[in-house]
Parts: C-alpha cells; sequence; structure tokens
C-alpha cells in the first residue's frame, strides 16, 4: 500500500521474519529494532510509520525522539497504539506491552519529543463497547483469554477488517470520543531546534510489525 507512493523501507529486529519479508520483495527490509538506535541514523524520511509499536518500549519520548531525528524538514509521523490503561488485560501481558495510552498521555509524549500534533482520534469505536463487556467478564470469571474469542473464530479477522474499514472515513474527518485504540498524526515542531543534518536525501517510512520506512 505505501509503495504506491514512494520506497518503502521496512525495519524487522526478527531474524526469521527479516528474511521471510525480503523474499515478498516490496519494500527494502534492513535488521533493527525500536528504538531505532543506529538503524537508519544517516537516512531522513518523509513519512514514518509506528503501528502498534510505542507502547512495547520503556522510555517513549526518547523512543520518538530518535524518530524525529530521521524525519525530512517536513516529515510526518503517523503511529497506532492501545488505548486505555483501564483496558489492560492478558493480551498485553502476553505481548510484553508496557502501557496503554489516553489521547492526553499520548498527546503528551509525542509533543515531549519535539513533535507538532495534527490529528489525533480513538478508532476501534465499533468494537469497544463489545471489548470492554468482554473483558470486564474476563475479570469476574477468571478466564484471562475470554477477551481474544473473537479473533480466534474463522470468520473473526475478515468480520474485524470490515469493521475497520466502515470506520476509516470517520477517523479520517473526526476525531472518535472513544475506542480500543488511538491513532495520531504529527510532524516535526518549527521551533525543533535539536541538532539534525538536514543535508541528506529524504525518503519516507514505516514497519512490518509495526513501524515502517518508505522513500
Amino acid at each position: 500500500m505505501l509503495a504506491e507512493f514512494g520506497t518503502v523501507t521496512a525495519v524487522e529486529p526478527d531474524p526469521m521474519l527479516h528474511a521471510l519479508a525480503r523474499e515478498r520483495r516490496i519494500a527494502r527490509v534492513v535488521r533493527g529494532g525500536f528504538p531505532l538506535g543506529n538503524t537508519l541514523r544517516d537516512e531522513r524520511f518523509n513519512l514514518i510509520g509506528l503501528f502498534d509499536v510505542l507502547e512495547h518500549v520503556v522510555d517513549d519520548i526518547a523512543a520518538l525522539g530518535e524518530v524525529v531525528d530521521r524525519l525530512a524538514a517536513d516529515g510526518l509521523v503517523l503511529l497506532t497504539v492501545p488505548a486505555y490503561q483501564w483496558l489492560w488485560s492478558h493480551h498485553d501481558d502476553v505481548n510484553l506491552h508496557q502501557r496503554r495510552y489516553s489521547r492526553a498521555t499520548l498527546e503528551h509524549a509525542v509533543r515531549s519529543a519535539g513533535l507538532e500534533v495534527l490529528h489525533v482520534s480513538y478508532f476501534n469505536t465499533i468494537l469497544f463497547p463489545i471489548a470492554l463487556v468482554a473483558r470486564l467478564a474476563a475479570r469476574l470469571l477468571g478466564q484471562r483469554r475470554f477477551d481474544e474469542a473473537l479473533v480466534r473464530i474463522p470468520p473473526g479477522n475478515g468480520l474485524l477488517a470490515r469493521i475497520l474499514g466502515a470506520e476509516a472515513g470517520l477517523v479520517r474527518r473526526f476525531s472518535m470520543p472513544m475506542g480500543l485504540s488511538l491513532l495520531l498524526m504529527a510532524r516535526r515542531r518549527a521551533d525543533d531546534t535539536r541538532s539534525r543534518d538536514r543535508r541528506v536525501a529524504p525518503r519516507a517510512a514505516s514497519r512490518a510489525r509495526g513501524h515502517a520506512i518508505a522513500e
């Protein structure tokens, strides 16, 4: 999808998944993790996407700062994270999440890293009441995996895709008041004065399994 707009560079930490991604030949795939560390240190990107990645790192503001360091002067960041700490469940434990976010805590992290928020919205709004009841029931009944049942049903993924597709148009135009996840778009703040080499040719970015990058 991103390849329609430019050359995509994906970052993948797992050796086996890195090899599989390279075999597909749909993007430039480099080995690296998040925080980025020295990965792509000398490159600048027009768009960096972090899709359900930020919640995995201990210091989210520092990790976002490394992202800002790799943005072109007019570069954008698009990210998604799970919403509401009080919705913490077995799913968060097994996926090694450090936190879930509210709109306020996500905006604080992004602004603290030197970014200007352009748009933020909850999504997975249609499923929110169902998930809320399921997770409360799981806690009361002691069934830790009850809230994941929909995904294990054979048509579950297709149903989820249709629901998210129906929400997509609303999320682009409006800021939804609640949902299971948050989406945020930001750009480098004009008054961000940290030293960066602006002469490097800009690209754009995204990531398989979470964060990635495109040219």
